[in-house]
Order: structure tokens, then sequence, then C-alpha cells
């Protein structure tokens, strides 16, 4: 869990840091690498010096002896010694004597100073090194040499020169460098910041409008067009959830007001009806006609009531079903039996088909108040749309996992542009007619939700004056075994 220092540092803050350590970083080691370059540089600038000097001397010595005063004189002309760049020379014979060498050297650099080479090989590589004496630095150079005048006479040669002007130059580079590298510093952390702050304005846009997004402003969203690919994907998200925010409101909205509106009526009625009573002084055979009719309307009421919590439970993801085996036709056959009486009263023949047999019956393992109260809705819708000499079939199915059952009338049917609402909380495509049936609009969403809490589906298909068939599905597994 980050700490409370962590959260408080913003995206912009972070991106600044990392796009001005990165440059700097950048721009550091680009200058440590050119000033690295240049040293190394002048070192092997001195040392080719350093050698070619050697060389000079060891080339007079195969001509002239030792101590021929025709050798320093030629080495001081090819090789001149100045006051800011001070070049010396020494020559030793075997026995480690001087035999020559630059004015002054020796109080400046001892022979000791040098190292003694093992080999006659001016490109050996342990006889050039840098020393500093009082702060000043040099470079030196030691050769043996076996053949001097044409003789085999060993003698060493000690080179040196004095780069105290170069190292000052370096100093007050790197004295120059450091402002430069301040100065970088300070440019890219400037640079850094308005580059995050650029970079994150597109995420401000879109707080801002998320922030401008209240219950009564549902219907904006982000524009997308001039946001990068990124953010303009997390916006694209951003309004699909909106989207189905605003549509799960307006249904919230019209699932309120359509409540009050079905609540309104039943409740008034009971008003209306103990109202009318109270007014004057009633027999008790009154009294009684009064309360049963108060009495249908609480039961009304508690009908819709019940039908809305279980929708309202239904919703959750987490709702469980108590699954169970029974014999579907035997189920139908009660659920027929029970509305047979009131199907003979209104004309209307009711019959059940189950595609099953005697050896085989149809077993399947569902929840059987759910599914006995999905059947029951259909049947009621069916029967109360459904005019005197009609018919109503109700079928049942098992294909493969799934029950198929059908419930098909030779009512009224649906209008098509009322089709794709049938299954909405409430909503009737006769208004009239449903209202003086006593039809609130609940029972085809029970039973589409009955069936989706089982796995499977609802389906309607109606034309107007031939009758509607209204199909569920539900997944379940078949179980080939006599279940009471």
């Amino acid at each position: 869990m980050p700490s409370k220092t962590e959260a408080k540092w913003s995206i912009t803050g972070r991106l600044a840091i990392w796009y001005a350590t990165s440059a700097f970083c950048v721009v550091l080691l680009s200058t440590f690498f050119i000033y690295w370059t240049m040293v190394a540089h002048l070192n092997d600038e001195h040392d080719r010096f350093l050698a070619d000097k050697a060389h000079l001397i060891r080339s007079l010595l195969r001509l002239h002896q030792p101590d021929s005063p025709k050798i320093k004189p030629e080495v001081e002309r090819m090789f001149p010694s100045h006051k800011d760049n001070r070049v010396f020379s020494r020559l030793l014979d075997n026995n480690g004597l001087i035999v020559f060498e630059t004015p002054g050297m020796t109080a400046e650099l001892p022979v000791r100073l040098f190292q003694q080479p093992d080999k006659p090989d001016i490109e050996s590589e342990n006889i050039v090194e840098s020393v500093s004496l009082s702060n000043r630095p040099f470079r030196l150079l030691s050769v043996k040499h076996t053949d001097c005048y044409g003789i085999n006479n060993p003698c060493m040669i000690q080179v040196a020169i004095d780069h105290s002007v170069e190292t000052e130059l370096f100093r007050s580079y790197r004295k120059r460098l450091s402002i430069v590298l301040l100065l970088s510093f300070i440019v890219c952390t400037v640079i850094g910041y308005r580059i995050a702050h650029q970079g994150i304005r597109p995420v401000i846009g879109i707080t801002k409008a998320a922030e401008h997004i209240s219950s009564i402003t549902l219907y904006e969203r982000i524009q997308t067009n001039t946001l990068p690919s990124e953010l303009s994907t997390l916006a694209i998200t951003f309004n699909k959830m909106l989207d189905r925010i605003e549509e799960s409101f307006t249904r919230l909205s019209q699932f309120s007001a359509d409540i009050a509106h079905e609540l309104r009526t039943p409740i008034s009625n009971l008003r209306g009806e103990i109202e009318v009573t109270m007014r004057q002084p009633r027999s008790i055979d009154e009294y009684k006609e009064v309360l049963n009719s108060c009495l249908e309307e609480c039961t009304r009421l508690s009908g819709i009531i019940d039908s809305l919590l279980f929708l309202a439970r239904a919703e959750h993801p987490n709702t469980q079903i108590n699954r169970e085996c029974f014999n579907i036709r035997q189920k139908l056959a009660k659920l027929v039996d029970f509305y047979e009486p009131a199907a003979s009263d209104a004309g209307i023949k009711l019959t059940f088909h189950v595609n099953d047999t005697v050896n085989n019956p149809m077993i399947a393992n569902l929840d059987r108040v759910l599914f006995g109260r999905a059947v029951a809705n259909l049947l009621s819708n069916a029967l109360n749309h459904t005019p005197r000499g009609g018919s109503v079939t109700l079928s049942a199915l098992m294909v493969d996992s799934f029950l198929k059952l059908e419930v098909s009338d030779t009512g009224h049917g649906i209008a098509a542009e009322n089709l794709p609402y049938v299954f909405d909380r409430f909503y009737r495509a006769d208004q009239s007619r449903s209202a003086n049936l006593g039809n609130v609009g609940l029972g085809l969403p029970l039973a589409k939700k009955i069936a989706e809490l089982h796995g499977g589906a609802a389906a309607i298909h109606s034309e107007e004056g031939r009758g509607t068939q209204v199909t569920l599905t539900f997944q379940c597994q078949p179980q080939h075994k006599n279940i009471e």
C-alpha cells in the first residue's frame, strides 16, 4: 500500500522529474565523454611527442658518440622548450652518470623518478608515466638504448614534458562545464515540467469534464477527437460507462415513476372507499363488502411489492436459485388444472403438450417455485388477452441441456412497435385493457428474469389479430428417472 508521501506525488511532478533526469543524464554523459576524449587525446599527443624525441636521440646516438657536442644542440633545435610547455631530455651512460641533460632538469625531475625499462624497446608499455611535483604534472618516458655509434654501448634516454598549461586549461574548462551542467539541469527541469504539464493537459480536461457531469447532465460526453490514442481509448471507455449509467438512471427514474403510479391507484381506491364508507353509518353487509374490496386492493399491493422485491433481488449477480429435480409433465398438469376453471368461464380452450413418454419422462433440475411462477404468469397473461372462443396452448420440449417452454394463444396480438418493450417493467401494450384486467406489466419481466436466472432467455413473437407466442428457455440437466 503506498505511503502518504507517495500518494501526494502528482503525475506531472513524476513525469517532470523523469524528463529532467533523463535529459540531464544525457547531457552529463555527453559532456563527460567529450572531456574524457579531449584529455585522452592530449595525453596521446604528449606520448607521441616524447616517443618522437626519444627516437630522434636514438638516431643521433647511432651517428655520434654519446658525449659528442653535436647531440645536445640538435635535440634542443628539433624540440625547443617553451615556458608554457617545457620539454626535458637526459642521457645516462651505462654507469648511470649523466652525459647531458636539459638545464635544471635534475632539480625538477631527478633520475630516480623515471622507471627503468627492462627491454630496449620504445613501444614498451611500462615506460610512460605521469607524475605530479609541486602541483605540476609531467609525462615521463624512459628508453633503454644499446646501439651507440655502432657499438654495444648501453645507455639510458629520459625525456619529459611539463603540461601544466593544459592541466590548468582543463581545470578552467571543468569549472565552466560545472556551470553549464547546473544551467542544463535547471533548463531540463523547466522544459521537463512544461512537457509533462502539456502532456497531462488532456487528462486535466477529462477530469474537468467528469467533474461537470452530474445526475442532471448525464447526457454530456467527453470529446475524443482531440485526445491522443491512449487517452482516447480511456475517454471512449468512460463515455460507454456514462451511457450505461444514463440508461440505468433513466430506467430507475422511469421505474420510480411507474411504481408511484401503480401504487397510487390501489391506495387511492382504498382511501376513496374508506372515506365514502365513513361518511354515514352502514350495515354489516355493506361494511363486509367494503372490507372485501379493501382486501382485494391490499392483495394487489402485496403482489406488486413481492414482484418488485423479486426483480430487485434477481438483479444481484450472486443471486442463488434452489434447483431440484422434478417431473415437468406433472408440474405443468397441476398448473393447467389450476387455470382450467378460469379458462372455462372465459370460453377459452386450455391445452398442454410435453414431449416425453411413459418410459422416458421429462425430468429437469430447476427451481420448482420459480419455474411454476414463470409459467403461471405466462398462462395468466395469455388468458387475459384471449377472447372467448380462443385457445391457449402450453408445450414443453427438451433440447440437449435446455428446456424449451412455449405458451401460445389466439388472442389480440401485439403491435410490432410495442414488441421491443413488452419485457420492460410496468409496460403495457394495451393500457386500457390491461388496467381493467388488473395487469400492472410485471408478468413478462418476471418470467424473463426467472429464465435468465436459470441461464436461459425469453423471446416473443406476435401478430395483431393472430395471437402471441412467448418462449422461455431454461438451462438444466435432464434426469431420466421417476421423480414425483
